[in-house]
């Protein structure tokens, strides 16, 4: 079938190429209305953003992604598994294709990093050639869309069939994030940052936005079939971290995690299931293929003995912070980022 031949990488002109012409475009939209999978994979490949997905590991991140009975998310991937371009970026435009009343909310560490989603969703929007033929309704968006509608680095209007006080989507930073609103989707994509991090004051605040995020939903109930999405797309960053506090504080969230590297000692837990490569073996990365070589196997090998980025590995890229064994055992191989120096009450250990 047609769908397999995708599922399976086929380029797209391979597998249309039986369709009758001027059935392809009605085929095409079928299969992304009924697979964000497939939307991102066909509509992000078509501009060199997102074509390079796996069915082993990203697949089942978009099937939970999609999946509208859940309405508590955290998807936490290793960095440059794309999971800002998927699920914030491609994800608010698909979002918005199923249901063109939706209002989204995107939230980050700073308004500038929460504009640069903007700005990639509406150069998509504007830019993508299949993305406006399989969604003509998008091609009502234009310079004259533009002039009249709101349209910025902090909001854009989309055409939707009612009119709403809130843009079809928002920006925001966490630090100085809408405080009122009535929106379909609240997204944080990353809200901490290294200077969150070094300070409890900072991540305090992040603690307190997030407290105060579902109050944003037009509809905060997650238990109603009609209400709405909070999601969560990040990386951890160590111990007691914002991923951290959503797990300590708020068991109604669901979550997907994505290792860097194959362990099979990983166990799920109730509202928590660990995704990983089934063709990959134990200690191989759950992505080889990765574009730019940064997801590699050798890539997380030497990171992990590596002394001055084994936390980062181990939160980053492994996202489990809490193997706090492995984050503090000290590896005889570190050795050689350290020296001793002897001083009058003792021998002491120098990076």
């Amino acid at each position: 079938m047609a769908e397999d031949n995708l599922t399976n990488r086929q380029p797209i002109l391979d597998v249309i190429k039986d369709i009758a012409p001027e059935r392809r475009i009605a085929f095409l939209r079928g299969l992304c209305d009924n697979s964000f999978y497939h939307f991102v994979k066909i509509i992000g490949g078509s501009v060199g953003q997102g074509g390079v997905i796996t069915t082993e590991v990203h697949k089942p991140l978009c099937d939970f992604y999609q999946d509208v009975t859940t309405k508590r998310k955290c998807i936490f991937t290793p960095r440059n598994f794309l999971k800002s371009t998927i699920f914030t970026e491609f994800g608010t435009i698909w979002r918005y294709l199923q249901d063109n009343n939706t209002r989204t909310l995107i939230a980050s560490q700073n308004e500038d990093i929460a504009a640069r989603f903007i700005f990639f969703i509406q150069n998509q929007i504007l830019n993508n050639k299949l993305l406006r033929k399989v969604y003509p309704e998008l091609q009502r968006v234009d310079e004259n869309w533009k002039r009249s509608h709101r349209w910025s680095s902090e909001m854009m209007d989309l055409p939707r069939p009612i009119e709403y006080k809130e843009a079809s989507i928002t920006s925001v930073g966490v630090t100085s994030a809408a405080q009122s609103g009535h929106y379909s989707i609240v997204l944080a994509d990353d809200p901490v940052g290294q200077k969150h991090m070094d300070s409890a004051t900072e991540m305090e605040r992040i603690y307190r936005w997030h407290d105060n995020t579902k109050e944003l939903l037009e509809n905060p109930n997650y238990l109603s079939p009609d209400g709405g999405l909070q999601l969560v797309v990040c990386t951890h960053w160590g111990l007691g971290d914002y991923g951290c506090y959503i797990r300590d504080k708020y068991p109604e969230y669901v979550w997907r995690i994505v290792p860097a590297l194959k362990d099979e000692g990983l166990q799920d837990e109730e509202n928590l299931k660990w995704i990983q490569n089934p063709k990959a073996e134990h200690d191989c990365s759950n992505w080889e293929g990765a574009p730019g070589g940064r997801s590699s196997t050798a890539y997380y090998h030497d990171m992990r003995a590596n002394a001055e980025q084994n936390v980062i590995f181990w939160t980053q890229h492994q996202n489990n912070p809490h193997a706090a064994t492995s984050i503090t055992k000290f590896d005889s191989n570190w050795l050689r980022f350290y020296h001793f120096e002897d001083r009058p009450d003792g021998k002491y250990v120098e990076v």
